[in-house]
């Protein structure tokens, strides 16, 4: 045998492996909560837009 396995501990892709899976999973696992942060936004932005034009909601006319 040319070299011996005796040292190695773990699987040899490990950490390749890892420096690959994690960031694309922590970036899949985000995407929800930033997709929604995003649309909230735009929705509370279209709201305030709205309430200062002549046409206000009855419920915003104060």
């Amino acid at each position: 045998m040319l070299f011996s396995l005796a040292g190695l501990s773990g699987p040899t892709f490990g950490r390749p492996l890892q420096r690959i899976v994690f960031p694309i999973a922590a970036a899949v696992g985000s995407f929800p909560a930033l997709l929604f942060a995003y649309i909230l936004r735009t929705a509370t932005v279209t709201e305030r837009t709205v309430a200062i034009t002549p046409f206000t909601p009855p419920e915003q006319a104060v």
